[in-house]
């Protein structure tokens, strides 16, 4: 049982081309840099008296990201702009699967790191693909 929201540096994920895959996660707070394409997670463990909400925004010039089907506990809030995404299982992983597009550049976001329905991020970083 969980009793303070996490982010493992890399969680199992299931795919539908066969086993579990050990995958890096975004939502490690010391991970800033990644690889570009397909094979990053967003994954958080959040306890059952919590909530958690991420937001992504593509910086100006950067390359974007897709989220890639199926979500194991993410509800898209459909934020115009952003990626906006709630966890919604608690005391097990949310994972989500995420592509990382380039633009030919250094293409960076801005991930807000929200709890327990804030308005304001508790935590914020860039990362860089």
């Amino acid at each position: 049982m969980y009793t303070s929201i996490n982010f493992p540096d890399s969680a199992l994920y299931m795919t539908d081309m066969g086993a579990p895959s050990k995958i890096k996660n975004i939502l490690d707070k010391s991970a800033i840099s990644f690889p570009k394409g397909f094979g990053l997670l967003l994954s958080a463990n959040v306890p059952c008296d919590s909530s958690f909400r991420v937001q992504l925004t593509q910086l100006p010039g950067s390359g974007f990201f897709v989220l890639n089907m199926p979500s194991y506990g993410w509800k898209n809030l459909n934020t115009p702009g952003v990626l906006n995404l709630e966890c919604q299982r608690k005391n097990f992983q949310n994972g989500f699967m995420i592509t990382l597009f380039g633009s030919g550049g250094q293409d960076s976001a801005k991930v807000e790191y929200f709890e327990n329905n804030a308005t304001a991020p508790y935590f914020t970083k860039t990362i860089y693909w």
